[in-house]
């Protein structure tokens, strides 16, 4: 899940090019039984980008994560984007 979170910065930085944004995206993640994404959404947006929040959920989709336990299992990620000084 941290590989994924961190490719995110990838979003950020082209976002940049042509505006500045900060604050924190939270990425919610259910996972389902045999490991694969059952769904994806952002529950919490700081940032108000919607090309990085559009760009955020496209790195999640699709994905497959370790399978949980038992049932589905949601995870929020919450990733914090700011401006380096």
């Amino acid at each position: 899940m941290q590989s994924v979170a961190g490719s995110a910065q990838g979003c950020y930085n082209r976002a940049l090019r042509t505006s500045a944004a900060s604050g924190t995206l939270t990425v919610s993640v259910t996972v389902g039984t045999g490991g694969a994404s059952c769904g994806v959404s952002i529950v919490s947006d700081t940032v108000g980008n919607s090309e990085i929040s559009s760009c955020v959920l496209g790195r999640f989709q699709g994905q497959s994560w370790p399978a949980p336990d038992e049932g589905c299992v949601t995870l929020n990620v919450p990733i914090t984007f700011k401006i380096a000084n």
